[in-house]
């Protein structure tokens, strides 16, 4: 069996900040986010984070 993530933010940095360290990566086939044109630096931060 397959299993993906999938986030959806949106102008939620300081949640996903929090958040992400949280999340057992290794349980997911595929992480996936979808960002609707934040303007708090999130999509930059999670292209930087590396799970």
């Amino acid at each position: 069996m397959r299993v993906a993530l999938c986030l959806m933010v949106w102008n939620e940095i300081d949640g996903v900040r929090h958040d992400l360290p949280l999340i057992d990566f290794k349980q997911f086939n595929q992480v996936f986010c979808l960002d609707r044109g934040s303007m708090d630096g999130i999509a930059e931060y999670l292209e930087s984070e590396e799970h």
